[in-house]
């Protein structure tokens, strides 16, 4: 196997991952949002966000 096939397929892969854990949360928002009344919903998505940020820009929250 070539240099290119293997990036090609590594590609593939996390392309794959990627979409496939988009699809998964994606689909744990909805039973979430179809099992918590809105108030409580609200809150798990704030909450999801700023997680996301500190994970993105913080490294971790060991850092803060």
């Amino acid at each position: 196997m070539s240099i290119g096939q293997t990036v090609r397929q590594g590609t593939r892969w996390l392309l794959a991952g990627s979409v496939s854990n988009q699809i998964m949360q994606f689909g744990f928002g909805i039973i979430l949002a179809r099992l918590l009344v809105p108030e409580d919903f609200g809150l798990i998505v704030t909450i999801q966000i700023f997680t996301g940020l500190g994970w993105r820009y913080g490294a971790g929250f060991g850092s803060f």
